[in-house]
């Protein structure tokens, strides 16, 4: 008990209330505004957003928690919870105010805003598809997309996007077109969007609409204005006749024709219709004997214009024409020493030129740092300052309680706060919300579950088509060019897209069914 005691007096006194203070905020030794990405409690410490709960891109007009955290209108906090709230605002645009009201705008899971409290309630039951409602569910001002609004209750007609009127639909969703006001699950192959019956607007992944028809053409960006053929192919691939070809070997771009090179990849050089490869440690050549630039970390061998060795300083980003053993600019967060012949650490905080204990020089990426000029800090790490102290630091650094940016350790990634080895965890691509252990629960718009996880609705995925239960009509259709079976995809059985790998073993799957269902049949009839 004692020992705890005194732990927690210990915490108390060596936290200081000014740390990450913003200078001219502090009155009567008291903060009232902290640096980036800190926040004030209510206690007058400036504590780290990711301390509080908050994610790291949260911001005071837009607040955000981390996963497993949900915002507390009450006291403006994140406590244990599932966030339902999409979108906050604020009722004081100054960003300076001490507090702030905040009230939710939109909300997540399809959940409803109530205009009179301006907080998120599920009214799915009673009323499906409301987006907003003045008091309750019961009567609703704003529906969401595929509902229309008929006295106060949001109303669907299966598929629709948009609608003409109550019983007429306008636009449907992917996979199916408009007929008689209705909505019609399409059949052409790899459709997504269609103008009509027989005419496809948008194809699925590596299928272009020509003419209406979906064609396979994987190596094309964009087709002409007239959808008549490609227009621009995919980089390293070349124009033939309407559709395009992978580039020469050692092509980087071939544009306009494929069996032209336009530019060869760095290290070779265009000679006689194909790319050669320019001599050992040259980027750039005009011919096979001679080079125009030798590449990264080497540099001209002695007595030579025409030949390049690695240059041997560690770190040397550029070395020194015809001496290897000399560099001219270190890497990022390296500075040169006064001989030329070493890059060294930034972070090892040594000076390149000693004098008194006094750094006089610590060369083109870093600076001393105020409180010992003895030592050298990465200059470019502070990204804002005031009075001569660091108020925030980019990527891959973290601010310490002396206003100093230092770097995260390679465990974060470049992504880490108060020290080191604080590592900042980011949600998946296309997530809204996650549990406390980080597995995604709800995939913002645009995006759909997946094996799991949350995928672009665009791209490639088995199913290519969810209706608007969410369920699959439409899987990815076979290739007949593609002899790799495993890519092979059934048609929707069961709102589900099924693996093909060998149409003989289906076969005698469905013949084992046939004979085990007679087996069956004759035992239950003995």
């Amino acid at each position: 008990m004692i020992i705890t005691l005194s732990l927690l007096f210990a915490y108390f006194v060596s936290r200081n209330s000014l740390d990450y203070c913003v200078n001219h905020e502090i009155e009567n030794n008291t903060c009232s505004k902290c640096v980036d990405n800190y926040i004030l409690d209510k206690d007058g410490y400036c504590d780290h957003k990711l301390d509080l709960h908050y994610s790291f891109d949260s911001t005071i007009t837009n607040p955000k928690c981390a996963d497993g955290y949900k915002f507390n209108f009450a006291d403006n906090t994140c406590i244990m919870g599932v966030e339902i709230c999409r979108k906050f605002y604020i009722n004081n645009n100054n960003p300076d105010a001490s507090s702030f009201h905040y009230y939710c705008d939109s909300c997540y899971n399809d959940f409803t805003v109530m205009k009179k409290t301006q907080k998120c309630f599920d009214c799915s039951r009673e009323n499906k598809g409301c987006l907003e409602a003045d008091e309750n569910c019961a009567k609703c001002s704003e529906c969401n997309v595929g509902f229309y609004l008929e006295q106060g209750k949001c109303v669907q007609l299966p598929n629709c996007e948009t609608y003409f009127n109550s019983t007429s639909c306008k636009h449907c969703i992917h996979g199916y077109y408009p007929d008689n006001g209705t909505c019609v699950r399409g059949g052409m192959d790899n459709c997504l969007i269609y103008i009509s019956q027989s005419e496809c607007d948008t194809c699925g992944t590596e299928y272009l609409s020509l003419e209406g028809e979906c064609h396979h053409m994987p190596y094309c960006e964009y087709l002409n204005d007239k959808k008549e053929e490609c227009e621009k192919c995919k980089d390293g691939y070349g124009k033939l006749m309407t559709d395009c070809e992978k580039c020469m070997e050692n092509c980087e771009l071939c544009g306009s024709n494929q069996t032209m090179c336009e530019q060869c990849k760095i290290g070779y050089w265009y000679n006689s219709g194909k790319c050669s490869k320019c001599i050992t440690n040259c980027d750039k050549c005009s011919k096979d004997d001679t080079c125009d630039k030798c590449s990264m970390g080497s540099s001209y061998m002695e007595g030579t214009t025409n030949k390049c060795d690695t240059n041997r300083v560690e770190h040397c980003m550029i070395g020194k024409p015809n001496d290897v053993n000399v560099c001219q600019e270190c890497e990022s967060n390296y500075f040169l020493s006064v001989d030329k012949n070493k890059c060294i650490s930034c972070e090892k905080n040594l000076c390149s030129n000693l004098d008194s204990s006094a750094c006089k020089m610590c060369s083109n990426n870093c600076e001393t740092v105020d409180s010992d000029e003895s030592k050298c800090a990465s200059k470019s790490a502070c990204k804002s300052t005031n009075n001569g102290k660091c108020l925030g630091c980019i990527e891959g650094f973290f601010l310490t309680a002396d206003f100093r940016c230092e770097g995260c350790s390679k465990e974060c990634e470049g992504m880490c706060y108060n020290n080191a080895s604080s590592c900042i965890v980011e949600k998946e691509e296309g997530c809204a919300e996650a549990d406390v252990n980080h597995v995604c629960i709800t995939c913002k718009v645009g995006y759909v579950f997946d094996d799991k996880k949350c995928v672009d609705a665009s791209k490639d995925r088995v199913c290519q088509v969810y209706d608007s239960d969410k369920k699959c009509t439409v899987c990815q259709v076979r290739d007949p060019n593609n002899t790799d079976n495993d890519k092979f995809v059934y048609p929707v059985w069961n709102n589900t897209c099924e693996l093909d790998k060998d149409d003989s073993i289906n076969s005698n799957n469905g013949e084992s069914f046939i004979i085990v269902t007679t087996l069956l049949a004759l035992y239950l009839l003995l």
